[in-house]
């Protein structure tokens, strides 16, 4: 894929440092692989004199893996806001130059141990505001670099600080732990790791109780079939079955409308577990009954399955739904993939807003090309026959 973007000399963090910075903002990173960077370099400037690049508000699933083959001299990655849910070992050795990671205000859940184990140049890294719940116990351990100066983990489910080998590179703010010392922050991760070691042994036993039906305090019915449930899971997990149950606290039954048994079936495993093996014949209606339900992680984990999964054959099925609930990076990589339906024709972006109007064109073209296909049979048949 092609995005569009712009180049300039920004500034960085600290001490206003200069550098020749490609900027993206607010496009959908759909695919792993990035083609070109649509943008006017600046005078005398090229690829190579590109040495950091700045992904801003940008959807993406997982990080493109060739920015160092376009940008031969990156050393700086800048990814903010962009709904970033994994990050490896591996995609961050394709950049082997790095000097200053900044990953913030993304949705990263784990750090593993090999992260940071490749980048021999590293120096500054900033991975705040990911909602990170587990660190890998050696992670710090395996940095690569000596060269490394700062690490800011604030605003993480499992850790909120930072480590600084200097005064200033410590951010703005009181309310997290500063360390200084990179084995303290090693002994604090292993002490969170033990510590939600044990809050797991918690887990496991409620999620022994509630395989027992003896428990189950709540129906749900959909068509003629009820499940057997637990109201306070329910309420923990969708704000708007809460809601339903709030406004009518005596009841002991709720009844869905508009979804498939199967689907609820799949819902209740990821309500109750959050494992959700998805057969992707019900990958969009799941979609939809996370969206309606408001179930929380389980639209975020559909978007991620429905965004591999669109071709030719449901791509206007998904534009249509994610539409409907404003999605912007399913809506973009759908439209991408009906714009391959009409090779000939170039469809401005916004007919991606236009779910029913692209029915209709669709449709068209069916009837034509089944026409044309007709006229081409009659023809070759009568050339035949001569």
């Amino acid at each position: 894929m092609e995005v569009k973007c712009t180049f300039y000399t920004e500034g960085w963090w600290p001490k206003n440092r200069p550098k020749y910075t490609c900027r993206i903002e607010n496009q959908s990173i759909t695919e792993r692989k990035i083609s070109w960077f649509l943008g006017d370099h600046t005078l005398e400037k090229h690829n190579e004199d590109v040495l950091a690049i700045w992904f801003d508000s940008c959807p993406m699933s997982k990080l493109p893996k060739n920015l160092a083959d376009i940008f031969v001299n990156l050393d700086t990655l800048y990814i903010n806001n962009c709904g970033l849910k994994s990050l490896s070992g591996d995609d961050l050795a394709k950049i082997p130059n790095l000097k200053e990671l900044y990953i913030m205000n993304n949705e990263i859940s784990h750090l593993s141990d090999d992260l940071l184990s490749t980048l021999k140049q590293l120096e500054m890294v900033t991975l705040s505001g990911n909602k990170t719940s587990t660190i890998g116990s050696k992670m710090i351990n395996k940095i690569a670099s000596d060269k490394l100066k700062m690490i800011d983990l604030r605003d993480n489910i499992v850790i909120n600080a930072v480590f600084a080998k200097e005064i200033f590179l410590f951010p703005i703010g009181e309310d997290y732990m500063k360390i200084s010392s990179l084995r303290k922050l090693a002994k604090i991760i292993k002490d969170k790791k033990e510590l939600n070691k044990n809050s797991n042994c918690l887990f496991n036993d409620i999620k022994a109780l509630l395989a027992d039906d003896k428990f189950r305090d709540f129906k749900v019915i959909i068509k003629n079939e009820t499940f057997k449930v637990h109201k306070f899971i329910l309420v923990a997990r969708s704000p708007v079955i809460a809601e339903m149950i709030y406004s009518n606290p005596d009841c002991s039954t709720l009844q869905l409308v508009d979804i498939p048994i199967s689907v609820f079936q799949s819902i209740l495993n990821y309500i109750y577990f959050d494992e959700l093996p998805i057969d992707d014949a019900n990958l969009i209606e799941i979609y939809a009954a996370a969206c309606k339900l408001k179930i929380r992680g389980l639209k975020e984990h559909t978007i991620e399955n429905l965004l591999d999964a669109v071709c030719a054959f449901n791509a206007v099925e998904i534009l249509t739904i994610s539409a409907k609930y404003g999605d912007q990076s399913l809506m973009v990589k759908s439209f991408e993939e009906i714009r391959k339906m009409f090779p000939d024709k170039r469809l401005k972006g916004d007919l991606m807003h236009q779910p029913e109007k692209i029915k209709e064109m669709i449709t068209a073209k069916r009837i034509m090309d089944e026409q044309v296909r007709k006229v081409r049979e009659n023809f070759d048949r009568q050339f035949s026959e001569l």
